[in-house]
């Protein structure tokens, strides 16, 4: 009897940790980090359409960031992220079912991961400072796949 339970107990956790990979971690997050200015870098990274980047499916959508279209230009830099700021205000829309109910504007960009395979490769930012920076949305790699149809990035 007792090692029907120890092996019960292993189904049960393996079954358990295997459902762990069916739960998504909500892209927003309120991160500050400090950075270092970077004057007169002529990188780039170019929207060549808005985009807008949802924390969810529509439906259960509670937050949806704006990207406009636009040269962003390298702005700072700390270990782990290079800054580019827009040339517009991103957009955040709180959103209740599908339809937004609130809208703030903020001077930001997007942060891109400094680490060819970081778990997040960029991170959409509010540029509090020229040393500081917080994070407000994380793209993951979807938003990665659209380099060269939405977005592209000098090298």
């Amino acid at each position: 009897m007792l090692r029907y339970l120890s092996r019960t107990r292993i189904v049960v956790a393996a079954l358990l940790l295997q459902g762990c990979s069916f739960l998504s971690i909500d892209p927003v997050i309120n991160d500050k980090h400090r950075v270092t200015a970077i004057a007169n870098s002529e990188r780039t990274v170019v929207f060549l359409e808005p985009l807008s980047w949802a924390n969810g499916p529509d439906h259960r959508a509670t937050r949806v960031l704006f990207i406009p279209v636009g040269t962003y230009s390298l702005e700072a830099q700390n270990q782990d992220f290079l800054y580019f700021r827009g040339p517009n205000p991103l957009t955040m829309s709180i959103v209740d079912r599908g339809v937004p109910t609130d809208a703030r504007q903020f001077v930001g960009g997007v942060a891109f991961a400094k680490a060819v395979l970081a778990q997040i490769p960029a991170e959409a930012y509010v540029s509090k400072s020229e040393t500081e920076k917080i994070h407000v949305m994380r793209l993951g790699w979807d938003f990665s796949r659209l380099r060269g149809k939405v977005w592209k990035r000098d090298e």
